[in-house]
């Protein structure tokens, strides 16, 4: 099979039956990507102390449990100090349900998300076809292309702020991890 051939059937397997795809280059990146979707089936408020409750945990609250420097630390701190927080229902397109806690708090019920694990989690909004299984080939290789440099990049720009040591490095990799983790909408 040819590679591109291959891209498109693990990527239609992903949508069709619950597969996980495995993105990035492990060469240079020193981790992988697993990418799966699912559809929002409920979203409950919550206060941020209880994230630990979910299956998973991303964005800056999952950033908190991980291995950062004392600066990184106190920025993210700042970011949870509403201690709001938001507990997602996903039920995956293999039909198995999983929570997610996050921060995030536009994502809605019905909403069709890729849950992108690597050296930490992320939820992403991407369009409802992902979930039906409804791409055409071509599209599914250019979606395919597009989600997994968004979840390397988002991976990069985590790791960089739970590394940063100053003020500067901190503002760059927030405003980074802001714009590579989609956390605008």
């Amino acid at each position: 099979m040819k590679p591109d051939r291959a891209l498109i059937a693990f990527f239609l397997c992903a949508q069709l039956m619950g597969c996980t795809m495995t993105v990035g280059d492990r060469a240079s990146s020193g981790e992988s990507v697993e990418i799966e979707f699912g559809v929002v089936k409920r979203q409950q408020a919550i206060s941020s102390d209880r994230a630990g409750e979910a299956d998973l945990a991303g964005g800056y609250i999952g950033m908190a449990n991980g291995q950062i420097t004392a600066a990184a630390g106190s920025d993210v701190a700042r970011r949870l100090a509403s201690g709001r927080a938001y507990m997602y229902t996903i039920t995956r397109t293999s039909g198995e349900t999983i929570t997610f806690a996050t921060e995030k708090q536009f994502i809605v019920k019905g909403d069709c998300v890729a849950i992108e694990r690597g050296f930490t989690v992320n939820l992403r909004m991407v369009p409802d076809s992902m979930c039906e299984g409804k791409s055409t080939k071509g599209k599914a290789k250019q979606l395919a292309r597009s989600l997994s440099f968004a979840a390397e990049q988002c991976q990069q720009a985590k790791r960089q702020l739970m590394l940063a040591q100053s003020e500067d490095q901190l503002a760059q990799s927030s405003s980074q991890v802001e714009e590579a983790c989609q956390y605008r909408r």
